[in-house]
């Protein structure tokens, strides 16, 4: 009988220790991606020289509004992760939608999309969010700005 209850709690505790699933469709957290976008703002003000800040701080914080604007468009994309391996992200404003590979390596999530020239995502997965980073070089000036922004997908409902 102590066998059977033994066996019984492994097969139980098996799903808890299991990492989540990516599998189903996700879209961004607008409030996760407003707080990205101001932590770019700040990253990129550091490439400023200290006396020119004050009026790139200014320019950057006019242009944020237009940059919102613009990221209504990315709120509405979907990131269809599917069981065989590939993603879809679906974008209301693109005639055809991305698509790439995600994999888990342990509880690490990796991202890949079709464009070469775009960063690959890394990330972790949780039940009621993806949390994910560009995988850049952060000597690269170009890719730098990228390295701390951090994107939040929940699930779309």
């Amino acid at each position: 009988m102590r066998v059977l209850i033994l066996i019984v709690c492994l097969l139980l505790a098996i799903p808890a220790l299991a990492a989540p699933s990516p599998v189903g469709v996700w879209r961004l957290d607008q409030a996760s991606l407003e707080q990205a976008l101001d932590r770019l703002i700040e990253s990129l003000l550091q490439a400023v020289p200290e006396e020119e800040r004050d009026e790139a701080r200014a320019s950057m914080v006019g242009q944020r509004d237009a940059m919102r604007d613009e990221m209504a468009s990315s709120l509405a994309a979907t990131f269809d992760f599917r069981a065989d391996g590939k993603v879809v992200i679906t974008d209301p404003d693109e005639d055809a939608p991305d698509q790439g590979t995600w994999r888990m390596e342990g509880d690490r999530l990796h991202v890949e999309d079709d464009d070469p020239n775009s960063p690959d995502l890394t990330g972790e997965v949780q039940e009621d969010r993806i949390t994910l980073g560009f995988e850049v070089d952060r000597n690269d000036p170009h890719q730098a700005a990228l390295a701390d922004m951090t994107l939040v997908l929940v699930p779309a409902r």
